[in-house]
Order: structure tokens, then C-alpha cells, then sequence
């Protein structure tokens, strides 16, 4: 029984010692394209999308070969333009911002060693509040899908990641009308492996 204990210890910390990397740290990047969903509200008035950007940190841990888990906290900018008719006189446009701080929690399957699909929920914080806005507020639960592409290197990795954000799915609001946002986009990440 001692020699078996003492094999498996062995093996044990042989495997811990040459094994990957289990935590990365990265430095991420998006610019996405949007559009702000009315979900069907009756009225003469529409959004037209005018684009996102985002910048934050992620953090990785990896649990087996094939999933890692990642989180962080982003800082997105999705700006709209809101245009509206009055009676009479013509079509009228305003420019409207969404500023989110998002904290993912996502789920990442990797396979074929450089590709990888992920998936999570999304707890996003509006941060702006004009006084005067035609949108309604973001805050609250959304999720995230996407696929992608990753490479590592001794201490470095890169990422490209195609991905798709649904906002404000449940925003503990009960009202008639929930607009949302999507976003639909690329991120890119160079990463700290540890």
C-alpha cells in the first residue's frame, strides 16, 4: 500500500510539473456593430446602430484540456442614433451612448488545439444616465455566444474571438416594453499565461 501511495504521489506532482499553464490574464480589446432592439413598441420612432468599442482584462483558469473558464470586466461604448417623426415637421435625429461595465462569467470548450467555443451569462452596469434619454437602461443580466481562435507560446497567448451579446435579458424591471441591446463583433486579447 505505501509503494502505490508513493507511485500515485509521484505521478502526481510529475504531471503538476509538466503541465500547461492553468491561468491566463489578458488585455482584451472589441469593436462590434449594434443594433438597439424595441421589441415590437408601437410609436414613429427607430434606432440605427453606430457601432461599439470595448477594452477590459480577462482572466482564464484552466480546469482540463478542453474547458477553461473566464471572467474579468470589460468596459463597452455602443453608440446609437435615435430618430423620431413630430406631425408636420419632418424626422428628427439624436445621437444616444450606452456605456456598460460588464462582468462575464463564460464557459470556453477548446478542441483541434487552436479553436475553441464559448458561452456565458453577461452581468452588465450602465454607467451613464443622461437626464434626457430615449433608451432604457441596460443594467442586468445578458449572455454572450461565440467561437474563435487561440494561440500560446511559453508565457504569451493571442486570441481572436467572433462573438454575439444579447443585454438587459433580465433586468429585475417589469415593465411592458424591454429594449435591448446586441452587439456582434471581434475581440482580440494578448494574454499573460501563469
Amino acid at each position: 500500500m505505501k509503494r502505490i501511495l508513493i507511485l500515485a504521489a509521484v505521478l502526481f506532482l510529475s504531471e503538476q510539473a509538466f503541465s500547461q499553464f492553468n491561468n491566463t490574464i489578458s488585455v482584451v480589446y472589441g469593436t462590434a456593430s449594434n443594433e438597439y432592439n424595441i421589441n415590437g413598441a408601437i410609436g414613429d420612432f427607430g434606432y440605427t446602430g453606430e457601432g461599439s468599442r470595448s477594452f477590459g482584462i480577462g482572466y482564464e483558469h484552466t480546469f482540463t484540456k478542453w474547458l477553461t473558464l473566464q471572467t474579468g470586466v470589460m468596459s463597452a461604448d455602443d453608440k446609437l442614433l435615435f430618430s423620431y417623426i413630430v406631425g408636420g415637421k419632418g424626422t428628427f435625429y439624436e445621437n444616444e451612448e450606452i456605456k456598460l461595465i460588464t462582468v462575464p462569467v463564460i464557459a470556453r470548450i477548446n478542441f483541434l488545439r487552436y479553436l475553441f467555443v464559448d458561452g456565458g451569462l453577461l452581468f452588465d452596469f450602465q454607467t451613464n444616465t443622461p437626464e434626457v434619454s430615449n433608451t432604457q437602461k441596460q443594467t442586468g443580466v445578458g449572455f454572450e455566444i461565440g467561437l474563435g481562435a487561440r494561440y500560446s507560446w511559453k508565457h504569451l497567448s493571442i486570441f481572436i474571438n467572433p462573438y454575439a451579446q444579447y443585454h438587459a435579458v433580465d433586468t429585475y424591471r417589469h415593465t411592458v416594453n424591454t429594449f435591448n441591446l446586441y452587439d456582434g463583433g471581434y475581440k482580440f486579447g494578448l494574454g499573460y499565461n501563469f
